[in-house]
């Protein structure tokens, strides 16, 4: 009896650890096609908004420009700096009022000082010169803050008008604008990056996609070795890495060769199609995009190694 107790528990404990695997398993499997699902998307997000944001280049560059007005000069902070404008200003004017100058300092009807008016003050000005720069302060801060109530008032306005404007004219920008004026700070930072930033961001996405394309192709081909745990993560991985480096020795190639010089204007230096496809190869073919890069650098590091000068003999002359 107790042996059958013994057994029975073996086998208990022995599909409790079966379970926990298969769950382990469920759970693995459900990462890795969320993640994938995310890295399609990606992909296909950036390389559509890319290429819309290249269609209107112009608009695109406008509008950005308000955007950033318009969170320049939020209400709070214009808020603060009229506060702070205001107390500054309502200091001057009380200096003004406190620093009275003597009688005999005062102008003459005629606009000529009295000789009194030579009397100088610690820093040596005139009484009449430290009422006037006080003055004029207190001037220039009222026009300060006139111009900060105007822009609050109108830039939120301002920037209505133009966003109406700008999506009848172009009514393709409408997707855009959800992004950059979108509610979440991040997606709205990434949409306002430079262009050359958001090309390396897809360079990087396709060549995960292309990682991902080819381990799925190996799983699903019967005549292919079935990829391993560790295979599933390095290849999106490794595929992102080899496309930036990939990417890199081509842009070095251009410059080599004379094709484009590194002081040129800026802007997206290959077509948007030609960078996702270099990405997307590279991540397919990781081996072959390793023994390329090898190669380069092999082709590199012997170039410069030739170009030395040997050095004198250093024997008796």
């Amino acid at each position: 009896m107790t042996q059958f107790d013994l057994r029975t528990y073996d086998n208990v404990l022995e599909n409790k650890n079966q379970l926990v695997q298969n769950v382990l398993i469920v759970c693995f499997r459900l990462l890795i096609v969320i993640s994938y699902i995310i890295i399609f998307i990606l992909s296909v997000v950036s390389l559509s908004f890319i290429e819309m944001r290249q269609a209107n280049k112009d608009a695109f560059i406008y509008l950005i420009d308000i955007l950033e007005q318009r969170d320049r000069y939020d209400e709070k902070r214009v808020n603060d700096m009229l506060t702070a404008v205001q107390q500054r200003r309502a200091k001057y004017e009380q200096l003004t009022m406190s620093h009275l100058c003597a009688d005999g300092a005062e102008e003459a009807p005629d606009g000529k000082e009295r000789p009194a008016a030579e009397v100088v003050d610690s820093g040596g000005l005139k009484c009449q010169e430290i009422k006037r720069l006080i003055d004029y302060n207190a001037r220039t801060l009222l026009m300060t803050e006139q111009d900060l109530i105007f822009r609050m008032v109108n830039l939120t306005d301002y920037y209505a008008q133009y966003v109406d404007g700008i999506t009848r004219k172009t009514p393709k920008i409408i997707f855009l604008l959800r992004v950059l004026d979108s509610k979440n700070p991040l997606l709205a930072l990434w949409g306002r990056l430079p262009i050359e930033v958001l090309a390396v961001f897809l360079l990087l996405c396709m060549g995960a996609l292309g990682g991902e394309i080819s381990v799925t192709y190996a799983f699903c081909n019967p005549y292919l070795k079935s990829p391993g745990t560790v295979e599933w993560f390095y290849r999106p991985m490794a595929g992102g890495a080899i496309a930036l480096a990939i990417y890199v020795l081509f842009r070095a190639a251009q410059l080599g060769l004379g094709v484009q010089s590194q002081d040129e204007g800026t802007g997206l230096s290959l077509s948007i199609y030609l960078l996702a496809a270099l990405g997307l190869a590279s991540g397919i073919a990781v081996d072959e995009a390793i023994h390329t890069i090898q190669a380069s650098a092999h082709r590199l590091l012997r170039g410069r190694k030739d170009d030395r000068v040997p050095p004198e003999p250093m024997g008796p002359r």
